[in-house]
């Protein structure tokens, strides 16, 4: 800036003298009536007059230095906001110079109107905006310093939920939000039973559920600006098929079996069985009937119910199972016939019985009349006899009242019998052979011998034969006929009967030699021995035996033709 020294005189010889820091002080800064000063602060000048005759005074004047302002660092405040809301923006750093104020600006510094003067800007953008702000004042403005206040986007509901609504138990489905925008910071939270209501089951774009029972699934977006309403949507869950058979029963194998006390949910009913017999009715119903064959009888009959889903379960079943008892009926069976021995305890042999109790009816029986086996007899003496015996069996399971009979024909016979009438007794040659006379017998024959030899035809008849051996001759041999009953006797009932064979030797003869005599001496036999026979000698001489013609010792008188 230029001084300029106003008003006084100049005397003679007269010139300025301008100072800085005092007058008089320190160094003369100029001489002429104006004096150009530039300080870097504020100053006071001095000037006077000195000339010839005097030094004048000093009129002063301070120069005033204003400062400049600095920028600002930066703007401080809430940079991120949503719609709606508002943020205060404040300059941070720098210094104010004279006169300083600040200038706010969104675009651009200096862009557009100024928005602000204050140290402070409140600002509620619609959408993101950038904030420039720099000091201006007397001697300067500054360069801008800036922020950019980011306003969030909300959030808007989903608009509904896809996936599959209808589901088997047991099995899951995937639920995904629908429609909606994604506001800055959102994401979902997925709930059951309401909106917002209890724990958050998820937060994706979709949740996996797997729910027990229908349920109704909400869902919504959170986000840094806003929460939203929810969409809904219900999940059908599809029971499982369910089956109870109720139990088991006992029939007869003549019956018939009806189920109760099943039940079925969730799908359709088919019932089979594993017996001989068949589901007659009611396959497809809770009440099947069975009807048994006889392959049934004394046997488990499993009925077994299957239930198909008849929902979104399509390809489960449940099963249940249902037990018949199948008692048989009862049953008898005797032979046609059977022999009894008089006089002898004997049971009834090869009758059988099942299912039942037993009861024998239809003639004598000593004892056992309620077994299969009972002991009969007829006391000895009696006439032989026939008798029809009834065997009776009786249900004893469920097949009550029901019997069963069968009937054996008993024959009452004699006791074995053997008997020889006549002499009993014959002789014979040892040559020669016996053949039985008056045996008589009842029962099986059969002969036998203590001799040499055989019996050699007829050993199981009344008239057997035997034919003596050499050890036979002059022996008596005898022959036993046993007799036994044709039928079951106990004790074992046999008869005897004997006949007696003498067998004759045959003759044996020897005459000793020979001797000489003269024609008219007379020979005695000597050493000649016999047996078995009477003796008569016979001579073939024109003499004669005129002794001893039947003794060992005949005597022979030779004639003279001799």
């Amino acid at each position: 800036t230029t001084l300029t020294a106003v008003g006084g005189t100049s005397g003679t010889g007269a010139t300025y003298q301008w100072y800085a820091g005092g007058c008089g002080s320190g160094a003369v800064l100029g001489t002429g009536v104006s004096l150009v000063v530039s300080t870097a602060s504020t100053t006071t000048y001095y000037v006077r007059r000195t000339g010839t005759c005097n030094t004048t005074s000093c009129a002063s004047v301070t120069v005033t230095v204003n400062t400049e302002s600095t920028a600002p660092t930066s703007i401080s405040g809430t940079t991120t906001i949503c719609p709606g809301d508002n943020t205060t923006l404040t300059a941070v750093g720098g210094t104010n110079g004279t006169g300083a104020t600040y200038q706010w600006y969104e675009g651009g510094c200096g862009s557009g109107a100024v928005l602000g003067t204050g140290v402070s800007l409140l600002v509620s953008p619609a959408s993101t905006t950038t904030y420039y702000v720099r000091r201006t004042g007397t001697c300067n403005t500054t360069s801008c310093v800036s922020v950019t206040v980011t306003v969030n986007t909300e959030s808007t509901a989903p608009t509904s939920i896809s996936g599959t609504t209808t589901i088997c138990n047991g099995d899951n489905t995937t639920l995904t939000a629908v429609g909606g925008t994604d506001g800055t910071g959102a994401s979902y939270q997925w709930y059951e039973g309401g909106c917002g209501s209890g724990s958050v089951l998820g937060t994706g774009v979709s949740l996996l559920v797997s729910p027990t029972s229908t349920t109704t699934y909400y869902v919504r977006r959170t986000g840094t600006c806003n929460t939203t309403s929810c969409a809904n949507v219900t999940v059908t869950v599809d029971q499982l098929p369910t089956a109870s058979a109720g139990g088991s029963q006992t029939i007869c194998v003549n019956g018939t079996a009806t189920v109760s006390g099943a039940s079925a949910s969730n799908g359709t009913i088919s019932w089979t069985e594993d017996g001989a017999g068949s589901i007659t009715s009611g396959a497809t119903t809770l009440t099947p009937t069975y009807t048994p064959a006889v392959g049934d009888a004394g046997g488990l009959v499993t009925l077994t119910m299957t239930v198909t889903s008849d929902n979104s379960c399509i390809s489960e079943t449940a099963q249940a199972t249902y037990t018949v008892n199948v008692d048989p009926l009862p049953t008898a069976s005797t032979p046609v016939s059977q022999s009894a021995c008089i006089g002898y305890t004997t049971e009834i042999l090869g009758a059988s019985s099942s299912n039942g109790s037993i009861l024998w009816t239809g003639g004598p029986i000593n004892s056992g009349a309620t077994t299969i086996s009972p002991d009969i007899t007829l006391p000895a003496g009696t006439t032989p006899a026939s008798y029809e015996y009834v065997l009776t069996v009786t249900s004893d399971n469920a097949c009550s009242p029901q019997i069963a009979q069968s009937t054996i024909t008993v024959y009452f016979i004699a006791p074995a019998e053997a008997h020889i009438s006549g002499s009993g007794s014959q002789t014979i040659c040892i040559n020669e052979t016996a053949t039985v006379s008056g045996a008589s017998a009842v029962g099986s024959i059969l002969w036998t011998e203590n001799g040499a030899g055989t019996i050699t035809s007829g050993a199981t008849t009344l008239t057997p034969t035997y034919t003596p051996a050499a050890g036979d001759e002059g022996n008596t041999v005898m022959l036993l006929m046993t007799v036994t009953s044709d039928i079951v006797c106990s004790p074992l009932n046999t008869a005897h009967d004997t006949y007696y064979v003498y067998v004759d030797p045959l003759p044996t003869a020897s005459a000793g030699g020979s001797e000489t005599i003269c024609v008219n001496e007379t020979a005695t036999v000597s050493g000649a021995s016999a047996s078995n026979g009477t003796i008569s000698w016979t001579e073939d001489g024109a003499g004669s035996i005129t002794s001893g013609a039947t003794t060992l010792t005949p005597v022979y008188t030779p004639a003279a033709g001799d």
